[in-house]
Parts: C-alpha cells; sequence; structure tokens
C-alpha cells in the first residue's frame, strides 16, 4: 500500500506537470527528503512549507534545494534512511553529517548508493554494496572487505588502550548489518512509490506490529551474557553497565530483572546524537518568507526536526 508521504509527493508532482504551482505544508522533514528525491529531473520547481512549532518560524523549502551538491541530492533517499530515520535503524557517531561528508568527499562511494535505488536488486548485491559503505563511514582500509573481521580487529586495537571498550563506536557484525541494510532499502523502495514485503527486508510480525529484526544471532555467548548484569536502582539510565556493554537488561540484574527499566526490551535506544545534517553542507537551503535574515539564528531544518522529536519522546 502506498504511503501517505509518498501520496502527498506524488500529488505535488501531478499538479505542477500541469503548470500549476504546488505547495506541500506539513512538519514531517520526510516530506521534503521525497520531495526532492522523487524530483531529480523535474524542471517545474515545487515548494515544501514546513510549519514550525511554537516559537519556530514558519519556513519555506524548495525542490531545486541541494543543487549545489549534485552527489547529496542524487542520493538524498539513501542519505536519510542509512543514518537513520523512524522507520530504519542508525550507526552510532555515524549520523548524517558522517554520511554526507562521505558521499561528497570519498571516491566512487556514490557509484555504490545506486543500487539502493534499483527496483528488483539482488539482495546480495545489495549486502555487498552497503558492507563496503559502512567499511568507508568507519574508515577501514581499502584492502578490508569483511565487516566481521574489521569489527575484531578494532576491538583488539581499542583494548591495547588499556580503557573501557565502549561496543557503540564498533562497527557492526554482519548480521545486524544485513538487516540494516533491507530496512534501508525497503524504505527507499516505498519512498519511490514500489511496494515490497516488509518481513522480508529486517521486519517482523509481533502481536500485531511491525518490529525491526536487530540481529539473528545473540549479541554473545550465552555464558559470557550470563556473568554480565547490573545493579542500577534508578531506572538503568545511561550509566547502566548492559547498556554501556550494548546488551538489554535480563533476569539477572539486580534490581531491574530486565523488566522495569529504561533498558528493557520494551524500549528503544537514544537517538544518534550527531543524526543531524551538517549546516556546512546545507548552507543556503533555506528560503525565508521575509526579507529580514538573522545568520546567528540560522534555521536548520534538519536539526530543528531532531529537535523537535526529542523534545515530544522526552514528553511523551
Amino acid at each position: 500500500m502506498m504511503g501517505a508521504d509518498v501520496l502527498i509527493i506524488e500529488t505535488a508532482i501531478a499538479l505542477s506537470e500541469n503548470q500549476k504551482t504546488a505547495v506541500i505544508i506539513g512538519e514531517d522533514i520526510d516530506l521534503l527528503v521525497i520531495l526532492i528525491g522523487r524530483t531529480q529531473s523535474h524542471q517545474q520547481e515545487i515548494f515544501f512549507k514546513k510549519v514550525g512549532k511554537g516559537n519556530v518560524k514558519t519556513q519555506i523549502y524548495s525542490s531545486k534545494s541541494f543543487d549545489q551538491y549534485p552527489r547529496t541530492k542524487k542520493h538524498i533517499l539513501f542519505l536519510h534512511a542509512f543514518s537513520g530515520c523512524d522507520t530504519t535503524s542508525a550507526l552510532f557517531k555515524k549520523g548524517k553529517k558522517t554520511v554526507t561528508k562521505a558521499l561528497e568527499k570519498i571516491p566512487n562511494l556514490d557509484k555504490l548508493v545506486e543500487v539502493f535505488q534499483q527496483e528488483n536488486c539482488p539482495v546480495q548485491t545489495l549486502f555487498e554494496n552497503g558492507v563496503r559503505i559502512l567499511l568507508a563511514l568507519y574508515n577501514a582500509p581499502k584492502s578490508e572487505d569483511n565487516i566481521d573481521h574489521f569489527r575484531y580487529t578494532q576491538f583488539i586495537k581499542l583494548t591495547k588502550l588499556n580503557k573501557p571498550v565502549q561496543l557503540s563506536t564498533l562497527p557492526p557484525t554482519s548480521v545486524a548489518a544485513h538487516q540494516h541494510i533491507n530496512r534501508v532499502y525497503y524504505q527507499i523502495q516505498t519512498w519511490l512509490g514500489n511496494d515490497l514485503e516488509p518481513q522480508e527486508w529486517g521486519w517482523m510480525l509481533e502481536n500485531g506490529i511491525l518490529e525491526p529484526i536487530r540481529t539473528l544471532l545473540p549479541p554473545a555467548p550465552t555464558k559470557l551474557l550470563n556473568i554480565i548484569f547490573c545493579n542500577c536502582k534508578n531506572g538503568c539510565g545511561s550509566r547502566c553497565g548492559c547498556r554501556k556493554s550494548g546488551l538489554l537488561c535480563s533476569l539477572a540484574c539486580g534490581q531491574c530483572k530486565g523488566q522495569a527499566c529504561l533498558n528493557a526490551a520494551q524500549y528503544p535506544s537514544n537517538p544518534d546524537e550527531e543524526n543531524a545534517y551538517d549546516p556546512e553542507i546545507l548552507e543556503g537551503l533555506e528560503m525565508n518568507m521575509t526579507d529580514n535574515e538573522d545568520d546567528d539564528n540560522e534555521f536548520n531544518v534538519f536539526e530543528r526536526q531532531q529537535e523537535e522529536d526529542d523534545e515530544e519522546d522526552e514528553n511523551n
């Protein structure tokens, strides 16, 4: 079934083709991303009016945004999905800034990205290209083609520093990466108007609700998992030992028993703190409705959206 956002964009495109001025009004930044992604060669300019919340002023953007960054514009759907959006997953400290700069600066990376917009792309091709993209984002040597091996070598390198190893900074395992790549492809194809079966692309049905498949393997051998636990007394927040190890709390935990805390299975992980587009890359994107521009308070649509989402999560 076609998503509402896709239907809105396709309606605006149809109107513009009849020489009518189309303006999309909404709050979700996905509308702007899909608009730019679906109008790569569209001659007629279409506008997106992002309604402000609270003291944030209303802004107008254009389907011609990113024209000065052709690689980023060409692959904006991939950029938004791969770096983390509502329906994929995010890589720790590898947010939109990192992916944007990589697309602009790493030679031939955009060639690997192209397959994500191909309809009926073979799964093996997607996986191979997706892993190579991940290795590039984690600054792996060009000779490295095995993400599990690179994850291991990075772990060994960090242990030699005689400091606690933050597992979240390591590249994902190949199995977890595969599920992320599946969801990214599914989301991009959905934005392009192609219907796929979500349960074949990184999702599973639990109690009538689609849940992401994080991995098909346990995070560690059972014997090791049984000796990792916490004794947090205040909800298992950012200082929780299980959380720092990249694990959910379990029955072995002294206070929460893995059932009544912020690190239990039913709670999502914290969003990527760097999951915002680089202001330098997006300079000039904004089209103010008034002639008065305040450079010190330049509104960044992507960073503002992340802040609004975080504030809404806290209020809920």
